[in-house]
């Protein structure tokens, strides 16, 4: 046979498949792609169930996943269960210990009352000031052990610390304004949430020149406050300082300088977020951002 004929016969038999061969091909890639797409999933909806858990919108991974995957989140759900055990004892530790140490506290107490008598006021006013501040770091501990959920009317919590801040001799001539809306929920419960906006507004009260203004809005599933002042800001290269336990910018002045870090501690726990930044006009603002559902 001529091989022209049988080299003819092998090319048109290839025109004659290529196309098919395309579909083919095709049809394979399309298959592949799915295959890995249907395996995948489960590892998409583990990744979304996880962050629901970070988010507080899930407590557990619980079951019903494939084969493959549920040993992970059983693994999850028993990692869960220890943090959530530890968190327990370290709350029963921490309130044993506030207990603790009540009665020396009060201790001191009778002990300056006696200075006092013998004619030793400034010994006793100063044993007087430190037990205060004791006290007040005893009663947080014992308030953060009780209350540790719940949710609290946001604008009501804030007026009633400004109703507190206004007693105060710096807010005298201060213009203390809350433009929070009425129909604002934060996950945090009404003594928490008090202790980390007081914190923070009795600094803005401290620096303010003219006015402190509480603000707040609904961001997706979290609520933003701003508390400002018109006072003289804080440098760039003070931001990080005075977030850290007990820096303070003014050396001079009376407290403990535990006021931001405690209520970073608290926004922190609550999976908030706390920044500092300076206002065009002149002043400081303190935006927090905190989950509006109760975390798990």
């Amino acid at each position: 046979m001529d091989a022209a004929s049988i080299d003819a016969a092998g090319q048109e038999f290839i025109r004659d498949m290529l196309p098919y061969l395309l579909v083919l091909e095709l049809v394979l890639i399309a298959a592949g792609v799915a295959q890995i797409y249907l395996g995948l999933r489960p590892l998409q909806a583990l990744r979304t169930r996880v962050g629901h858990l970070r988010r507080g919108k899930a407590a557990r991974m619980g079951a019903g996943w494939p084969s493959e995957v549920q040993p992970l989140a059983a693994e999850v759900d028993a990692l869960l269960d220890q943090h959530e055990q530890e968190v327990r004892l370290a709350q029963h530790r921490a309130s044993d210990l506030a207990h603790g140490l009540k009665t020396p506290l009060q201790a001191l107490l009778g002990e300056a009352a006696r200075l006092d008598a013998s004619g030793q006021g400034q010994a006793a006013r100063s044993i007087n000031d430190l037990v205060a501040r004791m006290r007040r770091q005893v009663d947080f501990e014992l308030m953060r052990t009780r209350a540790q959920r719940g949710t609290s009317d946001l604008r009501k919590v804030a007026q009633g610390v400004l109703s507190v801040l206004a007693r105060v001799p710096e807010a005298e001539t201060l213009v203390l304004e809350n433009t929070i809306p009425a129909d604002l929920t934060v996950a945090l419960p009404p003594e928490e949430l008090a202790e980390l906006l007081g914190a923070i507004t009795e600094n803005a009260v401290r620096h303010a020149a003219a006015e402190v203004l509480l603000q707040a809005k609904a961001v997706g599933d979290q609520i933003a406050i701003t508390i400002c002042d018109d006072g003289p800001g804080l440098p760039d290269d003070q931001r990080e300082r005075l977030l850290s336990r007990g820096a303070r910018l003014d050396e001079s002045g009376e407290g403990s300088g535990l006021g931001l870090a405690i209520a970073q501690s608290i926004i922190a726990r609550r999976g908030g977020r706390l920044d500092l930044s300076n206002r065009p006009g002149g002043g400081l603002s303190v935006r927090l951002t905190l989950p509006i559902r109760q975390s798990r």
